[in-house]
């Protein structure tokens, strides 16, 4: 799981500028094998990453791909990268980044600004072999439901206020876990700690769209109050 402190999206969603994390790419990422004698000369994968305080790879989802062996590929290669971390207000801070891999004679890889990943997984083939893991809420076949949902604890002493309000931006796996959490907003940083460990634990019904499994983005909002334990709006 990703540190509690300092999560934030790659887009800045608080005072002061994010400076992006930079790739330190220590293995590079090669055109799949088994895809050297198939009619696929080109080929693509997004993935979507965080990426710690400590420069480090903390999680990753494939959002898609125009073959598998595109994604496995990006997946094995970025396990093996290592990052300089982001920086907000001259501070490093964990962040969630898409990033595409173009893979052609030479492969690219290209960080998405978040209003371009859905674009660029719509561009992905639609062949037998691509996928598009990610959709949108409104075309699941039946409304993500919360199955498991342990409660916050309140942070008490290390909260200035008796009462917080924390809203996480994350995604739902296709296991129905909640993964690459980011704070879109958060009353402080204790009770957004205590936010980010509780949603860890929770379990969702598992998204499906015609059907299959997919992943789907999301947002969820704790209020907390004392004396009383926290509860999710």
């Amino acid at each position: 799981m990703l540190p509690a402190a300092l999560l934030v999206a790659a887009a800045p969603l608080q005072a002061g500028e994010i400076v992006p994390p930079k790739i330190i790419q220590t293995v590079t990422a090669r055109f799949p094998v088994s895809q050297e004698n198939s009619t696929n000369r080109t080929g693509e994968a997004v993935v979507l990453v965080s990426i710690t305080a400590e420069g480090k790879l903390g999680d990753l989802l494939v959002a898609g791909y125009s073959h598998p062996d595109f994604a496995t590929e990006a997946v094995n290669v970025l396990r093996q990268w290592r990052f300089e971390p982001a920086q907000l207000d001259g501070q490093p801070v964990s962040v969630r980044l898409t990033l595409q891999f173009d893979f052609q004679t030479t492969m690219r890889v290209i960080n998405l600004p978040a209003r371009d990943s859905l674009a660029a997984l719509a561009r992905l083939p639609a062949g037998a072999a691509g996928r598009n893991l990610v959709a949108d809420a409104r075309n699941l076949d039946a409304a993500l439901a919360l199955l498991e949902s342990p409660a916050p604890q309140h942070p008490r002493a290390a909260a200035p206020t008796p009462e917080g309000r924390v809203t996480l931006d994350f995604f739902v796996d296709e296991t129905g876990r909640a993964r690459l959490p980011v704070v879109v907003e958060s009353t402080h940083q204790a009770y957004t700690d205590a936010a980010v460990q509780a949603l860890a634990a929770w379990r969702f019904s598992i998204p499906t769209s015609q059907s299959r499994p997919v992943i789907v983005r999301t947002q969820q909002t704790f209020l907390f109050s004392a004396p009383t334990d926290p509860v999710a709006e």
